[in-house]
């Protein structure tokens, strides 16, 4: 696999960056008893270019349709809908046209981002499915 650099096109799969593999040990027995453990890099994900020298993990089985880091990526679970040069799949028109089921990653600052406990929100009115803490119909 190529190193991702600005001049690789988008969609192309690029090399891993290292700290997206994770290890993983096996243990094999020998027929005199002993165990000997085996580690291996592996990944579930690999490597694709947006262009301009970004890489974004597509997790396997899936395929980058579009977008870039700062913007919000697109990515779906069939293949027919994988990224076309020169083809935006992530505007409206062709977003209704994809086969499969799309994923967005939408761009946010840590700073930005606040968690909601719904499960302490008190409903005024409705009815509240506290197996899933929400409340229903109701203002909070």
């Amino acid at each position: 696999m190529p190193e991702n650099t600005p001049e690789v096109e988008a969609g192309m799969a690029v090399k891993l960056p290292e700290k997206w593999l994770s290890s993983t040990v096996s243990y094999v027995s020998t027929e005199n008893g002993k165990q000997v453990a085996e580690s291996k890099k592996v990944a579930s994900v690999y490597a694709v270019s947006t262009g301009e020298g970004e890489t974004i993990p597509v997790p396997i089985g899936f395929y980058y349709v579009g977008g870039k880091i700062n913007q919000g990526v697109v990515i779906s679970d069939n293949e027919a809908d994988r990224y076309e040069a020169g083809v935006d799949k992530t505007t409206h028109e062709y977003a209704t046209k994809l086969k499969g089921n799309q994923f967005v990653w939408i761009p946010c600052k840590i700073e930005d981002y606040k968690k909601i406990d719904w499960r302490k929100r008190k409903c005024k009115m409705g009815y509240r499915n506290k197996s899933i803490g929400i409340c229903s119909g109701s203002k909070i």
